[in-house]
């Protein structure tokens, strides 16, 4: 018994390392200057796979195990990186790049310090070769904005590619533009204006420009019942806009080490969570025939977690709540 039980904490250590390793791997291929060949990641990945069969057969060495499993993860870490870098690749604006007349569906409208960001899908750019087009850029606009996000708009715009790090060693916003297909950033001359062109073709497109259209209206409908006041705060606790909270609010927020507050994450899925499951068992529990026959505390708890899903979505899916709702 105790060496199964010794068996049991071996094999749950190597499990560990192994997860470990995967996160390793990964954090070392992103940040490195170039992108390592796909092949040789692939060939790296499959050769220490084919060593990990050949140990865990006929070799039981405990340190020979921990190296291999250590590798394995490191290559399959890596690998796992190099092709998420891959399905993203998307072309970048060249820095000679003149104002042109960007159109493109409005999917995002973002806080900014000179104005609100919009993020555009990029149907054309005028001027620029197809194959050089961006898949999405962001501009900041100015002027009073008249348009919302699902439909095309037409903006003059100054485009410029993602920005370099100002001292070396700083934060790079090139790496998380690249991987949320951001090909330029700008500003606009002017105004951008509505257009009369419909959806994008494929379905996942339509579905992001309705989400997107639903986040926005949400937003507005917030902000106008909060009242000016606290209508930014409220809205970007419900919908996770936040581009309606006053720039001294924002910065209030900042100084006392608060602005996470209207993050949506934690907090705030564990809250929605806990709300539905509660009101939905006991809801349930009400219900003589369901209760008599059905453990109700199990579709409470698919109605919550169906709960937080929408709530996922309808914050914008930011990387602190896809950590949270996993």
């Amino acid at each position: 018994m105790l060496k199964s039980a010794a068996a049991l904490v071996s094999i749950d250590a190597r499990r560990l390392m192994l997860a470990f390793a995967i996160c390793s791997g990964a954090a070392f291929n992103l940040p490195l200057p170039f992108e390592p060949g796909f092949e040789i990641v692939l060939a790296a990945a499959a050769g220490m796979f084919l060593v990990w069969l050949v140990t865990r057969t006929w070799w039981t060495s405990d340190a020979a195990m921990i190296v291999v499993i250590v590798g394995f993860g490191l290559s399959t870490g890596g690998l796992a990186a190099s092709i998420r870098t891959q399905l993203v690749a998307a072309p970048v604006i060249l820095p000679e790049a003149a104002p042109a007349m960007v159109d493109g569906w409005l999917q995002e409208v973002e806080p900014g310090r000179k104005g609100v960001r919009l993020v555009l899908r990029v149907h054309s750019v005028a001027g620029m070769a197809d194959h050089r087009w961006p898949e999405y850029v962001r501009l900041t606009h100015t002027s009073r904005l008249e348009v919302t996000p699902g439909r095309i708009v037409h903006c003059w715009a100054v485009l410029r590619p993602p920005p370099e790090p100002s001292v070396p060693g700083e934060y790079d916003f090139r790496r998380q533009a690249w991987f949320a297909q951001l090909g330029a950033v700008g500003y606009v001359q002017g105004r951008c204006r509505g257009g009369a062109l419909g959806a994008p073709s494929d379905t996942a497109g339509q579905a992001m420009l309705w989400l997107g259209a639903a986040r926005r209206n949400l937003a507005l409908e917030v902000n106008e019942a909060a009242g000016e006041r606290a209508g930014g705060f409220a809205a970007a606790l419900v919908s996770g806009d936040r581009s309606f909270m006053s720039t001294q609010d924002s910065e209030a927020l900042r100084d006392a080490g608060l602005y996470h507050i209207v993050s949506i994450s934690g907090l705030h899925l564990t809250i929605v969570g806990g709300l539905v499951f509660l009101l939905v068992k006991r809801l349930l529990a009400m219900i003589e025939p369901i209760a008599l026959r059905v453990p109700v505390q199990k579709p409470a708890a698919l109605v919550a977690l169906l709960a937080c899903l929408a709530c996922l979505l309808i914050s914008g899916a930011a990387v602190e709540t896809q950590g949270a709702s996993s």
